[in-house]
């Protein structure tokens, strides 16, 4: 009897789950930070330096349907204010600016300091795409190539 009790029991909680149907949650919202960033280094420039180079890559505003990026109030400062000061475009598009003092002697203090602002959606992404990606041939191939630091 009790055995009967027990398959009793799990066929109508089998059917009762059937009936009931299934859920199916979606997340739909956002997180948001923002970020007050600064960041300064010295430079001690050693006897009988004939050039010192800094590069740095500006952070840059972006969207994305998941990640945007809002950057304001940059602003890039040297003391002593370089020899020359360049800016340019490299091979993605990111701005580049390169500083160059000539014999420097004295110290060099580079300073960054911005307002980062960050926001995650969370909304439905339709897409077409293949997973996994089937070989890749366009631009986005340097992306997701190994590198020394990610193998």
């Amino acid at each position: 009897m009790r055995r009967e009790t027990v398959l009793f029991t799990l066929l109508i909680l089998a059917f009762a789950t059937m009936i009931t149907g299934r859920e199916n949650y979606t997340l739909n919202g956002s997180q948001v930070s923002r970020i007050n960033y600064t960041l300064s280094q010295r430079l001690v420039p050693a006897a009988g330096i004939n050039s010192l180079i800094i590069s740095t890559v500006i952070p840059a505003s972006f969207n994305s349907p998941t990640y945007n990026q809002d950057i304001a109030n940059l602003n890039l400062q040297f003391n002593p204010p370089p020899t020359q000061r360049e800016e340019k475009l490299d091979s993605r598009g990111n701005k580049v600016i390169t500083a160059t003092w000539q014999q420097p002697t004295a110290t060099i203090v580079a300073s960054v300091s911005l307002t980062a602002s960050n926001w995650v959606k969370l909304n439905t992404i339709n897409t077409t795409a293949p997973f996994p990606l089937a070989a890749l041939t366009g631009p986005e191939t340097a992306y997701l190539a190994s590198t020394k630091q990610v193998a």
